[in-house]
């Protein structure tokens, strides 16, 4: 997919800084992969595969919704889930494995229908990101893993496809497909993921589709039919991936608590998969989700490796393509903006999984260019 025109700016380098009394936390949520935040401020978050918590504005527990199973009103391993802007629904997805429809709830969690996409089922496995807009389309992902033969081992690669379908169903646009090599297996030697992969995230924003893969310095903006509306080049420049990099990775990944279980257990022989592993020839240039400010600026983050941290972003005009860049704190995860807050995923304990919810007004989140003096 190409364009006439590319956009390209400079960049100004700033910082974002929280006043010291202007954050909030909250101790109780369980935050899953997936956090969104409907129109009167109550949260949602996945608490496991098949059922999602729904926390009020003051972040505690008010219910749980789905249940593990095949019929209606269950969800057996969940893709996404997202909220209509148009009738304020929670719309459930599901992953390979899982139920092959797209379940309808409430926001207080009853059960509303299952429907059906015009899929072939045959070419996918499962169902993953969905959003929703104004007319009530939906745009949805599909999956399809496969592997093959590569040296003594299989090499999985991951097929992505983004659709536009009706309210009903019905398939409409074909927006974006992607293919990239994501994991590695041997059955005496474990499953691992390729470190430095390239990935796939997008954003529906009003009336435009924005997408970026990790390893692309640009982003593409896309009308909702799925023709192309241009790029906007980011002022993350792409860089070889070095054996410093690798040795980094390998010394951060054996220091997880996750990977010393899976090493003493015998589940992961890292040594083996550490030498093998058919690395990249770059580093991505992106990494994390995107996300649309309380101004209408995309945020897209810079790749900050395994080290998860120093979080630089790019805030760009999707009308002029201009762009500024800022920096939110090293221990502190963007995960959601809203029209009021900024929402911050902060880990308290490694070795536990342990993780807060920090919410921040936007008129305390400062912007101050470096260098300069508040």
């Amino acid at each position: 997919m190409y364009m006439k025109k590319i956009f390209v700016f400079a960049a100004v380098i700033l910082v974002m800084t929280m006043g010291l009394f202007s954050k909030e936390v909250f101790k109780d949520i369980n935050l899953g992969r997936i956090f969104v935040i409907n129109k009167d401020g109550f949260m949602y978050s996945d608490i496991d595969s098949h059922t999602i918590g729904k926390y009020s504005p003051e972040g505690k527990l008010v219910l749980k919704m789905g249940r593990k199973g095949e019929g209606p009103g269950d969800i057996k391993r969940m893709g996404w889930f997202a909220i209509s802007p148009k009738d304020g629904l929670i719309y459930v997805t599901e992953f390979a494995g899982g139920n092959k429809w797209v379940s309808k709830f409430t926001k207080n969690g009853k059960f509303v229908k299952e429907y059906n996409v015009e899929v072939d089922w045959r070419k996918i496995d499962g169902l993953s990101f969905n959003a929703i807009d104004e007319q009530g389309n939906t745009y949805i992902e599909t999956t399809k893993n496969t592997f093959e033969r590569y040296k003594e081992f299989s090499l999985g690669t991951v097929h992505r496809v983004l659709y536009k379908f009706s309210p009903e169903g019905k398939k409409l646009a074909e927006i974006y497909k992607f293919s990239g090599k994501f994991n590695a297996d041997r059955g005496d030697k474990g499953n691992i993921t390729i470190p430095f992969h390239n990935y796939l995230y997008w954003k529906l924003y009003k009336d435009v589709i924005i997408v970026r893969e990790h390893h692309d310095d640009f982003v593409s903006i896309f009308n909702l039919d799925g023709s192309i509306k241009k790029k906007i080049h980011l002022p993350f420049k792409k860089e070889k991936l070095t054996k410093k990099d690798i040795n980094r990775w390998g010394k951060i990944m054996r220091a997880r608590p996750s990977m010393k279980e899976a090493i003493a257990k015998g589940w992961i022989d890292f040594n083996y998969w550490f030498k093998r592993l058919p690395y990249p020839d770059y580093k991505p240039v992106s990494g994390m989700q995107m996300f649309i400010d309380p101004e209408g600026y995309l945020l897209s983050c810079k790749y900050f490796g395994y080290e998860r941290k120093n979080f630089r972003w790019a805030r760009i005009n999707l009308e002029t393509g201009e762009n500024t860049v800022i920096r939110t704190p090293d221990d502190e995860k963007l995960l959601y903006i809203d029209k009021d807050f900024y929402y911050f995923r902060k880990e308290v304990d490694d070795a536990n999984y342990d993780e807060v919810l920090i919410k921040i007004p936007k008129d305390k989140l400062e912007v101050i260019h470096v260098g300069e003096k508040k």
